[in-house]
């Protein structure tokens, strides 16, 4: 799913994620999200920016795609980037039973899902984040009443705390982009009793 102010086009061009259907026989799906009170396309997020259902929407169009293509209701995933990977968030708190797990590639979780989320099966999540990320802070969400202040600390806590995980794994993984003097630690919780 898209960021806010995105498109399926874009999201479609920018994330590698064709390719890796081609090479892998996966199938992946692109939907495009509709314009909020100012007229900008997003995903309601339970963001309080919009009537709009998109969990409804969501969970309806996975089912048709796996009715429609025989796929496998034991293996479909949402991810999202920025406002999508909020909107990946919601599923996995109001939609376990469709979405079985979910990825989010620099977005957190609205404020309503991070102090409600209590889903009847908690699903994997994988979350990638920037530390220097400026427009969803690692440290501190959006600083909005509804978008939400959670950091992706808090988010992981929440979260495995909700699995029950009890070992973590941290590796740092080699630099691809010596120009930029980045690093990836690569975090992983499991062990969970479920």
């Amino acid at each position: 799913m898209h960021g806010y102010t995105s498109s399926a086009f874009v999201i479609r061009n920018y994330s590698g994620w064709s390719a890796i259907s081609e090479e892998d026989g996966v199938v992946v799906c692109y939907p495009q999200g509709t314009q909020d009170s100012f007229f900008q396309s997003h995903w309601n997020a339970n963001l309080g920016i919009s009537e709009v259902d998109d969990i409804s929407f969501l969970v309806a169009l996975a089912e048709y795609l796996q009715e429609t293509y025989n796929l496998s209701t034991d293996c479909t995933y949402a991810c999202g980037m920025s406002n999508g990977g909020y909107m990946s968030y919601s599923l996995a708190c109001e939609a376990p039973e469709t979405f079985r797990a979910i990825g989010s590639v620099t977005g957190a979780m609205s404020a309503y899902d991070f102090q409600n989320c209590d889903p009847s099966t908690v699903v994997p999540v994988i979350h990638l984040h920037g530390t220097s990320d400026f427009v969803v802070s690692y440290d501190g969400g959006v600083d909005d009443p509804n978008w939400g202040s959670a950091g992706v600390p808090e988010i992981i806590d929440l979260w495995t705390g909700m699995m029950g995980t009890t070992d973590l794994d941290e590796i740092q993984l080699p630099n691809q982009e010596i120009i930029d003097l980045t690093s990836v630690d690569f975090m992983r919780y499991h062990q969970s009793p479920g």
